[in-house]
């Protein structure tokens, strides 16, 4: 639904400020309603996203960019801020479709599925390869990223942190269960309600959780 335009030179300044630490999150979108409001077809939000990404990497290459697609074009046009990050930002592309996977294999450098179980994983890890080899791309070039929903709150009944240890333990095992599978990175959600939960959150997971994830 965003302009290509407008969101390669959003990222690029947040590039610039962070000093190259930002990753790109791309999803095309589900909720039908929100085209409808701007006025956009649902039915190529796809296709759209496709021609986005390709266009928005040669936004962020050598100058001139000249690129002609169905839904966007530009000709001899000049763009800064480049980012720090070069050839760009990673690019993290979300969905568990096969046009998802085929998205990640030609654009993104990560493939975030949305609950994945482990043998979604498996199946996608063989889909993921055939869409790399078909795109030219080498067979690790694409990796693999899935959130963690946790939450650490203190319990009020017990003064403890939230999940307990049974729950630690089976985060650990479903962890290394991801990682034999494949599985490059784990996004921690912890579920702050506020800056203050947030901040105690992600205390509390430096210190009691992340040392057992090895």
């Amino acid at each position: 639904m965003h302009n290509p335009f407008e969101v390669a030179k959003q990222v690029a300044e947040v590039d610039q400020l962070s000093d190259g630490r930002f990753t790109l999150g791309v999803g095309v979108g589900w909720f039908e309603e929100e085209f409808e409001v701007l006025k956009q077809d649902f039915r190529t939000r796809g296709a759209r996203t496709d021609e986005a990404l390709a266009l928005m990497r040669k936004l962020w290459g050598p100058d001139p960019v000249d690129f002609q697609g169905r839904f966007y074009s530009v000709a001899d046009a000049y763009f800064a801020p480049k980012p720090v990050q070069q050839p760009g930002p990673p690019i993290w592309v979300a969905g568990n479709s096969e046009p998802a996977l085929r998205r990640a294999a030609r654009y993104a450098d990560a493939w975030h599925p949305v609950r994945p179980t482990f043998p979604m994983i498996e199946q996608a890890k063989q889909t993921l390869a055939r869409y790399l080899e078909e795109a030219g791309r080498p067979s690790d070039a694409v990796e693999i990223g899935v959130s963690c929903h946790s939450s650490l709150k203190m319990n009020p009944r017990t003064a403890m942190p939230f999940p307990p240890a049974d729950g630690r333990r089976r985060s650990q095992a479903r962890s290394k269960r991801f990682r034999e599978l494949g599985v490059d990175h784990f996004v921690f959600d912890l579920l702050p309600e506020t800056i203050s939960t947030a901040l105690d959150s992600m205390d509390r997971f430096a210190q009691d959780i992340r040392p057992r994830l090895g």
